[in-house]
């Protein structure tokens, strides 16, 4: 009975690890999910507020079907709020959330509708690309080596990309190079270029050969991945290269230069990276701006908004706290933590 009632390692805040963050499309919300299969939902307002920062609005387990509950990915519709799981998408409607329909009454929550994934692997990346007269299409990068491709409207499956040899860790697209043309990291090493619309590889990149980000004792695998205009920040075991897509080569080298780069992202002109207790934000020349020192030593995942409303850039990883930098995105403002039970 004693062993029954004992909590689990991850009730505890340092051994929480949050692996997704988002912000809702119209900017009112934020989300966070976390390794034990948790999902809590705060109001952007409350994050940016003078003084104690509000609970969540709402907390709930989207993921029980299965043995892995774990929430892996998150993506956001104008409707709906995405959570990825193994083998499996839920969608929950952010009016429901808002109206306390849903959260705070598990486990009797259910999902507007979900999508059940080829391969029941784990929906490690997801993301929304908006087609003119439809609902989108949502790309997932996945823990079977393929990237999907379904109808937002139909939820059906529309393309499977196929060419990745281990599972994959991220998978992005850039406004300015077109919605067509995707970008996949993987454990296998490589980062390959891919057209959606005629549903093959163009290109691949292969950090692990270059001399100048090889790491062999950490390892080839690519962690992470981000595009923006003609460039691709990607990195891991090899060290994080900002790289063109026009000669396919790494054009500088980025932090952090000792440990494995988990998460990169753009942010105007600013290439944010993650590294241990510290984000590091760079030019595009390589050039370090800021360095934020942060609560987890590993940072799973970043989220950043900018409206005329809120300005801020969240930083989260292997622990429950959850870093908010604004209004000004190079140093830290607050923390909260992620509420565990």
């Amino acid at each position: 009975n004693f062993l029954r009632e004992m909590p689990g390692l991850h009730c505890l805040p340092q051994y929480t690890t949050v692996l997704a963050q988002l912000f809702s499309t119209d900017g009112e919300f934020f989300a966070a999910g976390t390794a034990a299969g948790d999902l809590a939902v705060w109001r952007v307002s409350s994050l940016v507020a003078r003084g104690d920062k509000r609970p969540p609005l709402a907390c709930w387990r989207p993921h029980t079907s299965l043995g892995q509950t774990d929430v892996h990915s998150l993506a956001s519709t104008q409707t709906f709020l995405l959570t990825g799981g193994r083998g499996e998408v839920m969608a929950w409607a952010w009016a429901s959330v808002e109206e306390g329909e849903v959260g705070n009454v598990w486990p009797q929550n259910e999902p507007a509708w979900s999508i059940q994934v080829p391969g029941r692997g784990e929906v490690n990346s997801m993301l929304v690309l908006s087609e003119g007269g439809t609902e989108g299409r949502l790309v997932l990068a996945t823990g079977n080596n393929t990237i999907y491709i379904f109808d937002l409207e139909t939820r059906q499956l529309v393309l499977s990309l196929a060419g990745h040899t281990d599972y994959i860790h991220g998978v992005a697209a850039g406004s300015e190079a077109g919605e067509n043309s995707l970008v996949s990291a993987s454990e296998d090493g490589t980062v390959r270029l891919w057209d959606a619309r005629k549903a093959e590889q163009v290109n691949c990149l292969t950090p692990g050969e270059k001399p100048e980000l090889a790491r062999p004792h950490l390892g080839k695998h690519v962690s992470c991945v981000a595009v923006s205009s003609d460039w691709v920040a990607c990195g891991g075991g090899p060290r994080l290269g900002l790289w063109h897509l026009r000669t396919l080569s790494p054009s500088v080298t980025l932090p952090p230069v000792d440990v494995e780069a988990r998460t990169v992202a753009f942010h105007d002109d600013i290439i944010i990276c993650g590294g241990r207790k510290v984000v590091y934000q760079t030019t595009l020349t390589g050039e370090v701006t800021a360095e934020v020192g942060v609560s987890s030593s590993t940072t799973y995942s970043l989220a950043s908004q900018d409206t005329p409303s809120f300005k801020l850039l969240c930083v989260a990883g292997s622990s429950s706290y959850i870093d908010i930098c604004t209004p000004n995105i190079n140093y830290k403002d607050a923390t909260i933590s992620f509420p565990v039970s």
